[in-house]
């Protein structure tokens, strides 16, 4: 998959709500306020067609195996910003915390987007994967089909 098509990705499975109210099933009132503000960053970078200010929003343990760099993670994300336009804001309607990684659902929305913790701190992530075993590509179902592009 390349670079540009992975970064897509992870803009898509953020970039997925219009309104709603948000909530959650579990986890810490801690991790789901910490999940919270990652939205509101996305939102906040997304307004502002901020691409390295959403690449501080990525897992950071799979984040060297996607970009060669932040440079090059910050340039190719401000292209698919300005690309896409004005985005709706994301509203959380649910996160569903287990452990270190959390599933979050936005209002009018099918699917979920995957959040992982590290060293503390909640993350948009890359993969599939957890904590401990990252593996590589965001979901390529953002509408929860079950189907894929195979990106």
């Amino acid at each position: 998959m390349r670079m540009t098509n992975r970064v897509a990705l992870v803009l898509a499975a953020a970039a997925v709500a219009i309104s709603g109210c948000g909530g959650d099933d579990s986890g810490s009132e801690a991790d789901t306020a910490a999940i919270q503000d990652v939205v509101t960053e996305i939102n906040r970078a997304n307004v502002e067609k901020d691409g390295a200010a959403y690449c501080d929003l990525l897992q950071p343990s799979t984040f060297s195996g996607t970009f060669s760099s932040r440079a090059k993670c910050a340039e190719e994300t401000n292209q698919i910003l300005e690309q896409a336009g004005k985005q709706p804001e994301l509203v959380v309607e649910n996160i569903s915390i287990d452990g270190d990684t959390a599933k979050v659902t936005f209002a009018e929305r099918s699917g979920e987007a995957p959040f992982i913790k590290e060293n503390g701190n909640w993350y948009l992530t890359l993969g599939q994967g957890t904590a401990d075993s990252p593996s590589g590509g965001v979901t390529d179902d953002p509408d929860g089909n079950g189907g894929g592009n195979g990106g």
